[in-house]
């Protein structure tokens, strides 16, 4: 089976995978890390697992579309966070410049030398809320961004001396370097001048994409990287009309 699974494209293990039920996919992750990485990297199989924790269903045959299993989960899902009490936390922030953002299940907010992570909790989900520090990798990173459903957060750093963009990826559960990237530091020292900005980031369990800018030609790079081999898999140069 591993000799066989190492042998066939994500693509494939993906289609393979769909036809499977819940305790057959399941039984797949505990047995092969190939298989893990394609249901991870599924979302119609995430779907039907999370499906399966709230005891609905997702059967095409039986008439039962997948958007309307995606509204009857998330009409259990709002049904069971609204039975939730409902916290408020102060945060005191020093910094005009602190950057406070929501992405995905999580909230972070970037101070001097930490980031500050706050878990939005889910009843239907069994996620409980949580809160914790991570140290920052560099002095002044431009932009942050997390996926909590990867346990990953990612730091884009700019370096002007020689130009260059850095990328620190780090484990949420404890901040260290994350076990699933081959490189911990992604160096792109590919630009044609001193970076003169990273205007945003966006991470996934699998792909990290980075629009920054250089100072003298005004051109504007979006990278789209496969962050856990640490490959650049598209690049889009562009002008900056003003």
């Amino acid at each position: 089976m591993t000799e066989l699974t190492q042998r066939l494209p994500l693509e494939l293990l993906d289609k393979i995978l769909e036809h499977a039920s819940v305790l057959e996919v399941l039984k797949f992750k505990q047995v092969n890390r190939v298989f893990r990485d394609a249901i991870l990297t599924s979302p119609l199989i995430q779907h039907k697992i999370e499906l399966y924790a709230a005891g609905l269903e997702y059967n095409a045959a039986a008439g039962i579309s997948l958007a309307d299993s995606k509204n009857a989960l998330s009409r259990y899902r709002s049904s069971m966070d609204s039975l939730c009490p409902v916290e408020k936390r102060t945060v005191n922030v020093w910094r005009d410049n602190v950057d406070r953002t929501r992405s995905g299940g999580g909230i972070y907010v970037i101070f001097q030398d930490s980031v500050r992570l706050f878990a939005l909790g889910s009843a239907s989900r069994g996620i409980p809320h949580r809160e914790w520090e991570i140290p920052l990798p560099v002095a002044d990173p431009v932009v942050c961004c997390l996926c909590p459903d990867g346990d990953v957060i990612a730091f884009v750093e700019r370096c002007d001396y020689p130009p260059a963009i850095k990328i620190h990826l780090r484990s949420l559960s404890d901040g260290e370097h994350h076990p699933a990237a081959l490189s911990p530091t992604i160096h792109y020292s590919q630009m044609d001048a001193v970076v003169y900005g990273i205007h945003c980031a966006s991470i996934t369990s699998s792909r990290l994409v980075v629009l920054a800018s250089d100072r003298a030609f005004g051109e504007r790079r979006l990278m789209v990287w496969d962050w856990k081999r640490a490959r650049l898999l598209f690049l889009s140069q562009c002008g900056i009309h003003r």
